[in-house]
């Protein structure tokens, strides 16, 4: 492989890239949906997509790494995948993850079958969906007290045998044509979000990457692995270093162990990697300490990550985990009645503040931007702006049509169509900013409907917040937005107009991910009523309500009945939040030396409670290795923290396998 090998993109090297890509991202639409759901190897840490650190999209690129180029090579020196071709195998992958899990599938179809199924068997319920005179095409059956719903209940029980005399004979057909209205209806919905996500994405990223300067960890670090520009060798640089690979095994070796005894305690000893303190803390006020900071486990991959981001960011990660946990352990203590959820105030202010912050930075870029919309291009790069900005405006006019088709008063169609432009923007910042592997937006248009007078909203609005919320808030650890800016900015060769065709294949690999995908979640809940394991019945159980949760609101709004107030100031707090955030954002951009960022209220949640020892650690490690070693050791040591991240990737992706091959081949060996 020479040099212009390395960063060369012919039509066949463009065509194996792509068709590599697209095996990847079958697997992951595939095996995801039955490892995690109808193997039930949730629990052991399998989720191959979720995150912005794919574990499903990482084996992917491992496997042409280590894999696939070996055995190229000794056919052909001339076949092996160069830089770019993985830049686009990576690319389709991480965009691929966006749909098989939490981010979508897991929650859309369970809850579309839930909605008819659970009217059917309750008249109150079924009669308030019938005063929101939803379109009929948003569910596989139709709503109402004793209506027949089959298509939603075989969905959640498992499809009856075509013969009730043979069990075990060919079961009733899948009702395939009652899904094709829900795909249709709701694919609607989604593909002007994706629109506008994959357009935003196109639009922030040189101003983030280029005037901002933002660090990208998670995109630095995909990069390392795909450098092929020496003539002599195969791998990129990273991998011919000692202390990658001893990384990567202490990695791999102490969470293995760590997971083996959890299953089989008495087969093998481990390296305890958790801990809990609780008995430590039993007087007042300790005793008030959340439980997270009493107990908690290591994570190698958060420490590989910490060490890559600014020491600001990582310090201000579980700062705040502490500076919060504080102000519950206080405010219980010695100022009742305390509420908790106050911090989810001051969260949701934060989020609101941050958000005008960044647009206010960039205002000079999105202003000449937008202008692109009225007038023609001339050159390349305002080609690329110009379609970017068209894919946003098409996307976000897209959501509002479609929520004023389904009956949402056109004003508060477009504060729902901002709430999710906002969750998507403020989630890729986050993911940007920092590079944490996992995380969850979690927020919701309700923390404002709530403040304002019934008179104000509509049982529509109503209903269609929380979905909205589970849809994209809930959904956020996956976002597409926040994995497209990453895919997009993959191949560091590539020019605008590459990145511009790029941006409609990852549109593309979403439509195909969505209609694969979903077909794999309905082929698998119709075949089984129980999870292969034996603990979970029926599959995935969590999701087959959560679009009801605001029929309670909606008919107190019916009735006129004012909300039910949080018993404290909620609106004190919220601009509260947004004060401090907005203050510390100013603080960070003008004093040099200051040392929190406000991104550690943006993400205070349950993905940060678990991870914020190992964010300390790896600051620390950090601090102590530029203090004591300087440059030079950092450059060093860096490779070993790579390999920290990618030992427990294979970590995890083969624990969460290899349980589903022990239920399918023998399933006595699994712990009872």
């Amino acid at each position: 492989m020479n040099k212009e090998n390395s960063k060369s993109l012919t039509p066949i090297r463009l065509f194996w890239a792509i068709f590599v890509g697209l095996i990847g991202a079958l697997f992951i639409s595939i095996v995801t949906p039955y490892v995690d759901i109808i193997i039930n190897c949730n629990a052991n840490a399998a989720d191959l997509c979720d995150g912005y650190l794919p574990k499903g999209a990482m084996f992917v690129l491992l496997t042409v790494i280590l894999v696939l180029n070996p055995v190229l090579r000794m056919i052909n020196r001339q076949w092996t995948f160069n830089t770019r071709q993985m830049a686009i195998v990576i690319a389709i992958a991480l965009i691929s993850s966006v749909v098989p899990g939490d981010g979508l599938l897991r929650r859309l179809p369970y809850n579309l079958a839930g909605v008819p199924a659970k009217s059917n068997l309750n008249a109150t319920r079924s009669a308030t969906y019938a005063k929101l005179n939803l379109p009929p095409s948003l569910f596989p059956d139709k709503l109402g007290y004793n209506v027949p719903t089959p298509a939603c209940d075989y969905f959640i029980q498992e499809l009856p045998p075509l013969d009730p005399k043979n069990p075990s004979g060919p079961k009733m057909p899948i009702p395939w044509m009652a899904w094709l209205p829900p795909l249709i209806s709701w694919g609607a919905m989604l593909l002007s979000s994706w629109l506008m996500m994959i357009g935003m994405a196109q639009i922030v990223l040189p101003q983030w990457q280029n005037n901002e300067r933002l660090p990208f960890p998670l995109l630095s670090l995909q990069r390392s692995l795909i450098e092929t520009s020496s003539e002599t060798r195969l791998f990129a640089p990273v991998f011919y270093s000692h202390g990658f690979w001893i990384g990567a095994a202490m990695a791999f070796i102490l969470a293995s162990m760590f997971k083996f005894t959890s299953y089989w305690p008495d087969k093998i000893p481990a390296i305890p990697l958790s801990w809990d303190l609780s008995r430590c803390f039993a007087e007042i006020p300790l005793m008030y300490l959340p439980g997270h900071i009493k107990a908690n486990q290591i994570f190698f991959i958060i420490i590989g990550v910490s060490f890559f981001m600014p020491a600001r960011i990582s310090f201000s990660l579980w700062f705040f985990v502490l500076a919060y946990g504080l102000y519950q352990m206080i405010g219980q203590a010695y100022m009742p009645p305390f509420y908790g959820s106050t911090a989810s105030d001051h969260k949701n202010g934060a989020i609101l503040s941050i958000t005008l912050c960044v647009i206010w930075l960039g205002r000079t870029h999105w202003k000449y931007v937008f202008k692109l919309l009225f007038r023609k291009p001339k050159t390349e790069e305002e080609s690329y702006y110009r379609d970017a900005v068209v894919k946003f405006v098409l996307g976000f006019l897209g959501i509002i049509a479609w929520l004023i088709w389904v009956g949402v008063n056109p004003l508060w169609a477009i504060l729902l169509a901002g709430f999710i432009f906002m969750i998507s923007f403020i989630t890729t910042r986050v993911v940007s900013e920092t590079g944490l592997p996992y995380l969850h937006m979690l927020t919701s248009p309700d923390a404002i409907l709530g403040l304002m007078p019934v008179s104000w909203l509509s049982p529509l609005t109503a209903y269609f917040s929380p979905v909205l919320a589970q849809l994209f808030s809930a959904g956020s650890v996956a976002n597409p937005m926040g994995l497209g800016i990453h895919a997009i900015a993959m191949d560091e060769e590539g020019d605008q107009k590459y990145k511009k065709r790029l941006s409609f294949m990852l549109l593309a690999i979403l439509i195909i991910t969505f209609v694969i995908c979903g077909a794999v979640h309905l082929y698998g809940n119709y075949h089984h009523s129980i999870t292969m394991d034996g603990k979970e019945t029926p599959l995935n159980p969590w999701f087959f309500d959560s679009f009801n949760y605001s029929l309670p609101k909606i008919d107190s709004i019916e009735r006129g009945v004012e909300q039910a107030r949080p018993p404290y100031n909620q609106i004190g707090h919220i601009i509260f939040g947004a004060a401090l955030a907005g203050g510390l954002e100013w603080a960070s951009l003008n004093i040099p030396t200051w040392p929190l960022h406000p991104i550690g209220i943006l993400v205070t949640g349950w993905y940060l409670d678990r991870s914020w020892v190992s964010l300390l650690i790896g600051w620390l490690l950090k601090i102590l290795i530029l203090r004591y070693g300087g440059s030079s050791l950092y450059r060093k040591i860096t490779p070993f923290f790579i390999g920290l991240i990618i030992g427990d990737v294979i970590h995890l992706v083969l624990w969460g396998l290899i349980p589903g091959f022990i239920v399918i081949a023998a399933p006595s060996l699994m712990p009872q």
